[in-house]
């Protein structure tokens, strides 16, 4: 979904915390957003921050540990009228218990309700979830070659997400050691202009595994690394890490990966969420 506002979707250096939403203090923990049953479909809506009190320029997601991976929907919105504003988010948490917050920079009006609903790779998996909004009035930016006016419209595409296994596409190294594996695809075209991006990896298995991956851009056998050696290693299974990037890539571009490990052929699963404007 896009929200259109008179403001970029920047924080402007006035910007101030002022909201958190799905925190439970009575017992330290979050709002449960609960998967769908069967595994890998979405679970219903729930309610995070019931109207925002002021212009949201940036939104960070929180959760605590559940017993599963999954994709995360962020929602605007009527109760029973959501529409999804942030798509397939991928989120980790089995096997250990420090999951990284992503930032995402946005322009919700004042007065929005913000809802959340998941799937995950088992039936029924709760997830405390939290939102923190980041109000402001923002000027408009320019980062690198982008500049774009007051007025633009800010909307999420997700990139690697896969709704059959509820995780992200699997990144498989080279059957030699220490030598970057294939390219495989992310999207295939990108809708709009990307300004910033979230990448996240999910190890999805072995013991003190090292990474090296690269994204790519570019045709089928001829990509171009974009962002290189991005590095993640750990020492128990199923890790996850997160990166934000601000970055410019054009609209109508196909986006790739590809890792190398210590390991041969070992693999990582990978999901972006990308930001962009008119």
């Amino acid at each position: 979904m896009d929200i259109t506002s008179e403001h970029s979707g920047f924080p402007s250096q006035t910007a101030t915390l002022s909201e958190i939403g799905g925190a439970l203090t009575a017992s330290t923990t979050y709002s449960t957003v609960t998967a769908g049953n069967p595994a890998h479909t979405k679970g219903s809506w729930t309610e995070v921050i019931a109207s925002t009190s002021g212009r949201a320029v940036s939104l960070t997601l929180s959760i605590f540990y559940a017993a599963g991976d999954g994709l995360v929907d962020i929602g605007v919105g009527a109760a029973a009228s959501e529409t999804v504003l942030i798509p397939d988010i991928m989120v980790g948490t089995a096997g250990f218990r420090a999951p990284n917050p992503q930032t995402f920079f946005c322009n919700i009006p004042k007065g929005t309700r913000i809802s959340a609903r998941w799937q995950a790779t088992g039936a029924s998996t709760t997830l405390p979830l939290g939102i923190t909004i980041c109000y402001g009035a923002p000027a408009p930016q320019q980062f690198g070659s982008l500049s774009y006016p007051i007025k633009s419209t800010i909307s999420f595409e997700s990139a690697g997400a896969v709704s059959a296994t509820s995780q992200g596409t699997v990144i498989t190294a080279s059957a030699s050691t220490n030598t970057k594996g294939s390219w495989t695809e992310l999207i295939s075209s990108t809708s709009r202009k990307t300004f910033a991006v979230v990448i996240n990896l999910r190890r999805p298995g072995g013991t003190d595994h090292r990474y090296l991956f690269d994204i790519g851009t570019g045709v089928a056998d001829s990509e171009v690394v974009l962002i290189g050696n991005l590095g993640q290693e750990a020492s128990t299974t199923n890790w996850m890490t997160v990166w934000h990037f601000p970055i410019t890539i054009p609209p109508g571009t196909r986006i790739a990966a590809r890792t190398q490990s210590h390991v041969a052929s070992s693999a990582i699963k990978l999901a972006m969420t990308l930001m962009e404007v008119d």
